[in-house]
Parts: structure tokens; sequence; C-alpha cells
């Protein structure tokens, strides 16, 4: 009789953990794979993701180029503005000093009673004659 119990005590035992390895495998599997698909979607995710950012770096650095490019550009155009107008007050100065100094000799001829200068070439035609 105790082992009749006994035994039957022991095979509901082991139905009972039969079912609830059973159980545990099954939530093991459901859980390793909602996990395994959440990896996977990530990992999809963060591939997606980085490819994104990688373009986005790229046309980052092709308008921070361009900008420089730009900016370089706008740099040389101020340079050359600059270095016109230094060369344009250049020639007017010797503008002005050339007619001040027109305006004066000028005046000096006028008040000279129109002599004319004395001066110019001595000799005739030709050039220095050579010694023999």
């Amino acid at each position: 009789m105790v082992h009749s119990e006994t035994k039957e005590f022991l095979e509901k035992k082991h139905v009972g953990l039969e079912k609830e390895i059973t159980d545990w495998d099954t939530k093991y599997e459901t859980d390793v794979g909602g996990t395994d698909k959440e990896i996977a979607d990530l990992s999809s995710t963060r591939g997606a993701l980085l490819e994104k950012l990688n373009i986005l770096r790229e046309r980052k650095k092709k308008e921070n180029e361009a900008s420089e490019a730009a900016r370089e550009q706008r740099d040389l155009e101020i340079e050359l503005d600059k270095q016109r107008k230094l060369e344009a007050k250049r020639q007017n100065n010797a503008a002005k000093k050339i007619q001040r100094e027109m305006i004066n000799w000028l005046k000096r001829r006028k008040e000279g009673g129109g002599k004319k200068a004395k001066g110019g070439k001595k000799g005739g035609k030709g050039g220095k004659k050579k010694k023999k």
C-alpha cells in the first residue's frame, strides 16, 4: 500500500514536472524568440540610422567646404576691392600732382612773357661722329 501510494505520488510529480518543463521550454522559446527578433529589428534600425548619419555627415562636409570656399572668395574679393581702391587713390594722387605741376608750369610760362625755353638738340642731323 505504501509502495503504491508512493508510486502514484511519484508518477503525478513526474507528470507535473514534465508539464512544467514543457511550459518553461515554451516560455523560454517565446522570450528568446521575441528578444532575438527585437535584437534583429534594433540592428536593422541601427544600420539604417548609421547609413543616414554617414550621408548627413558627408552632406555637412560638402556644405562646410562650400561655405569655406565662399568665405575665401568673399575675403579675396574684399582684398581685391581694397587693392583697387588703393590703386585708384594712388593714381588719383599722381594725376593731381601732374595737374598741379602742369598748372604751375603754365603759370610760370605765362609770367615769363611767352619766352620759349632754350635748349633742345645741339648739332645737326646725325648722331655722334666716330673718331677714326
